[in-house]
């Protein structure tokens, strides 16, 4: 018989969430490296094409996906004897939607290239949907609480994906041969997910047909959201690259990478909270709410610090990155954080919607957010250009958040607004109007991130949205209380 699987505590959930925080955080590094050495070795223009084909790909990719993973694991965390048949199915599914994915992925790409470079980087591009099929093995690391083996393998396939590009720099290659090798690294990096994740197995893996009706049952409505979101939140890039031309893409490009760069910090708290949401609903609905209201928190407390970074420092911080010429992308990056932190509120959301059973209301939020972005993006970039296209994501994104906390609220009531969060915005407040003074007497970029990184904490500290006594404890591993068993 196989071994049980053990309870999942707060202290494990809590190391798994650090864990996660930092590797991602590290990888966040490896990343904006990366994306500085493509943008200088692309050029604006090149890097524009660049960013508009993984747009489309990744418009593909929510496709293949069509919202299945979570929903497994979300089944599969309380059906532990036939965890390796829901997996199985997943497995399955996926590689039967990647196929018409990365070729919708590619006849896209070729309608919209202006060269036959372009064309060729938009059919490799494509073909990783179908390379990235054995990744959702990931799901038994997500249901042990083990994504520290995710961790691993993100990190070798940062790694990998930065050495590509430092060799493809220096001989001064093309669009074609970073795709090329973005495929290849992509490949390596989902074969060693499979292989890794399968020691987690515990029960006999088998695509288990009797599951796919209920797997896309439950999956079927998050993934019609996940693809009319994704319309929505990738249309700016291709919209203003149709409109306005490939380096006003690239300039819309460097800003937008940023702010999904930041995406990795939400993506961790909620990769390891959506199977303990699941279980607390099932046993302690109060205890699923307090969970909830944390990580709307503590998610509210890293990401609004950027926004007056941005303000004051965004053409330093974007020329000091990317260029000189990037240094006019400026105007688009705090509009792309303040939104930023309207998707950290929404994750928690999105995870309490499928914890609840609602995924068939999202559908009418994303096609709320889809008409808001395909009216609005060609109106404002028209008339303000790529900044327009920041515009109409901060105003989309503040939609779907209300919407999506309307949704929960009816069934799990919860505080959006808490003390906490207020004595957050007042140390975002306070640190805003620090860096605008020191910007009035030119202090450098480097004494701005400085003051930052490190006067914002310890307002948070002095404030009293953290505690020194939850950071010891967290410092030791453990869990704050509302994780806690």
């Amino acid at each position: 018989m196989a071994e049980p699987a053990p309870e999942v505590g707060g202290r494990r959930a809590a190391a798994d969430i650090l864990v996660q925080v930092f590797a991602r955080g590290g990888n966040l590094i490896l990343g904006i490296v990366v994306t500085v050495l493509l943008v200088r070795g692309l050029g604006d223009a090149a890097y524009g094409q660049w960013t508009t084909l993984f747009a489309i790909v990744q418009l593909a990719v929510v496709f293949s996906e069509l919202g299945l993973e979570p929903a497994v694991v979300s089944r599969a965390a309380t059906d532990e004897e036939r965890e390796g048949d829901w997996i199985g199915a997943l497995a399955m599914l996926r590689l039967l939607l990647s196929i018409p994915a990365s070729l919708i992925s590619a006849i896209a790409c070729l309608i919209i290239a202006d060269s036959g470079e372009m064309e060729l980087a938009g059919i490799l591009l494509s073909a990783t949907l179908l390379g990235s099929v054995p990744s959702v093995l990931r799901a038994f690391n997500q249901l042990r609480v083990r994504n520290d083996v995710t961790m691993i393998v993100l990190t070798v396939n940062s790694v990998g994906w930065l050495a590509a590009v430092v060799v493809l720099a220096a001989r001064d290659a093309g669009i074609v041969a970073y795709a090329a090798a973005f495929l290849a690294v992509s490949l390596l990096s989902s074969g060693l997910q499979a292989v890794l994740s399968l020691r987690q197995m515990r029960h006999p893996m088998r695509p288990a047909r009797d599951l796919w009706r209920p797997i896309i049952k439950a999956g079927l409505a998050l993934g019609g959201a996940g693809i009319l979101m994704s319309v929505g939140s990738r249309a700016p890039q291709i919209f203003v690259f149709e409109l306005q031309g490939d380096v006003q893409a690239g300039l819309y490009g460097a800003a937008s990478r940023l702010f999904e760069q930041a995406h990795f910090i939400p993506m961790a708290v909620m990769t390891t909270l959506l199977p303990i949401m699941s279980t607390a609903q099932r046993a302690d609905p109060d205890r699923a709410r307090r969970v909830l209201e944390t990580a709307i928190d503590y998610l509210v407390m890293v990401s609004l610090p950027g926004i007056p970074l941005a303000i004051v420092a965004g053409g330093p911080l974007l020329e000091f990155l990317f260029g000189v010429e990037f240094a006019a992308a400026a105007p688009a990056l705090p509009v792309l954080l303040a939104a930023f932190v309207l998707v950290a509120v929404t994750y928690p959301l999105d995870n309490m919607v499928i914890v609840l059973g609602l995924q068939g209301r999202l559908i009418f939020i994303a096609l709320t957010s889809v008409t808001l972005a395909l009216t609005l993006n060609p109106v404002l970039i028209d008339r303000m250009g790529f900044e327009g296209a920041a515009w109409a994501v901060l105003i989309v994104e503040a939609v779907v958040t209300v919407m999506t906390y309307r949704l929960v609220s009816s069934r799990l009531p919860f505080q959006v607004v808490t003390p906490r969060l207020v004595r957050i915005a007042i140390a975002a407040v306070i640190t805003g109007l620090v860096l605008w003074g020191l910007d009035t007497i030119s202090a450098p970029l480097f004494v701005l991130v400085g003051v930052t990184a490190i006067g914002y904490p310890a307002l948070l500290v002095a404030l009293g949205a953290i505690n020194v006594a939850e950071l010891r404890a967290l410092a030791r591993r453990q869990p704050p209380p509302q994780l806690a068993d």
